[in-house]
């Protein structure tokens, strides 16, 4: 079953707003090294379980799409 996993980030900028799209999911393994980039630009990252329910819905709904 697809799901939403505790250890699966987003990056987001400083509004909180989704920068990539659904299919650009980051595991917390590389969050650390990627968070220095993302610094760079405002941005950061947030696990996908703190996004609203709408949203988590799309990324569901994506990775059902993409057979994850």
């Amino acid at each position: 079953m697809t799901k939403i996993n505790k250890d699966d980030y987003v990056r987001v900028d400083k509004d909180g707003k989704l920068v990539e799209g659904y299919n650009v999911v980051y595991h917390v393994s590389v969050v650390e090294e990627e968070s220095q980039y993302a610094k760079r630009y405002n941005q950061s990252f947030i696990p996908i379980t703190q996004l609203p329910k709408k949203i988590q819905a799309k990324y569901l709904k994506h990775f059902k799409f993409m057979g994850v």
